[in-house]
């Protein structure tokens, strides 16, 4: 959404983009349809989307008006007019979806060349009737003894609890406090913009969307996992825990 963008343009750069645009497609009636953003890296290079090793999918802004009867020639012959657009490179897309099948029709009818490329997979679990429940039920046994076992271990050694936060409070902040401090106390390496995740916690938390689980050991929080709520999916952004608690399966 808008805000995504707004939030990776402010703080998820190393160095700003050199140039930042901005391509709507007009309805025939009020605002625009859809609203596409992209970006020279730097002055020379090809036109790319506005996305980094942040995102997760890249796409357009979907506006009031609905996903059909976009012009997709119109919004390349606008795509093409901007700078480094002799080289046009939109990544990471969705390879079913609507966006990268109108885009390449509207680029093609504009004289340029196509081609796909693999650019990463993800693993995904369609959630059935039952939820968590039935989903456990269907693992091998051998699985299901193994978390038990690491469970009993850690209720004996230790008292414990989850949070799960999801709005903006007090104890949102101190949550976001607890994940940086577990974040740079495991084996990832630090974050090359470290105002990035503290903001898209707040924002998720602000449409919604956020669900911030926090795993505490003895009044200390040792692991800790970002995921975003939308669209009826639900992505596991960002994990970590402190290193040193691996025995009890924290992870």
């Amino acid at each position: 959404n808008q805000a995504w963008f707004d939030h990776l343009l402010s703080c998820g750069f190393e160095s700003r983009p050199h140039a930042h645009h901005v391509v709507e497609a007009p309805q025939e009636l009020g605002g625009p349809t859809l609203r596409l953003h992209l970006m020279q890296l730097k002055l020379g290079e090809p036109l790319t989307g506005l996305a980094n090793y942040y995102s997760s999918l890249y796409g357009p802004v979907w506006c009031d008006g609905g996903r059909e009867g976009v012009d997709w020639r119109q919004v390349c012959q606008a795509v093409v007019r901007l700078p480094g657009s002799s080289v046009i490179r939109l990544q990471p897309l969705d390879a079913d979806g609507l966006f990268i099948r109108g885009m390449e029709a509207g680029l093609l009818a504009c004289g340029y060349s196509v081609d796909r490329f693999f650019c990463f997979g993800n693993w995904y679990l369609p959630v059935e009737a039952g939820g968590f429940e039935a989903y456990w039920r269907q693992r091998p046994a051998q699985l299901r003894n193994t978390v038990a076992r690491a469970k009993r271990r850690l209720e004996r050694s230790h008292a414990w609890h989850i949070d799960i936060l999801t709005d903006p409070s007090p104890a949102l902040e101190l949550g976001i406090t607890a994940y940086q401090r577990v974040y740079a106390q495991s084996w990832k390496e630090p974050e090359p913009n470290p105002d990035f995740m503290p903001g898209l916690i707040r924002m998720a938390a602000s449409q919604g969307n956020l669900r911030l689980g926090l795993l505490w050991l003895e009044g200390e929080v040792v692991a800790a996992q970002v995921w975003i709520v939308t669209a009826g999916k639900a992505h596991i952004f960002k994990l970590a825990y402190q290193s040193g608690f691996e025995r009890f399966s924290i992870k």
